[in-house]
């Protein structure tokens, strides 16, 4: 069964927000001295979700209403 357009837009929207919101979490926790490999795991991987995300949204494939 394939999502409706709004509701995969929405998801998008949700997250390129989540993403980018734990990315900057995760460059605070760098910024205070937090060394933990799950904060450098979080840098690596939180980007590429709002990166794609974005892309989805306003990427040169994006439907244009």
């Amino acid at each position: 069964m394939a999502i409706p357009e709004e509701n995969r837009r929405k998801l998008n929207v949700f997250t390129f927000v989540v993403g980018a919101a734990l990315t900057i979490l995760a460059i605070y926790d760098l910024s205070i001295g937090e060394r933990a490999a799950s904060v450098w795991i979080a840098i690596v991987c939180w980007p590429i979700v709002a990166v794609g995300s974005a892309y989805q949204l306003w990427g040169p494939s994006a439907r244009r209403t």
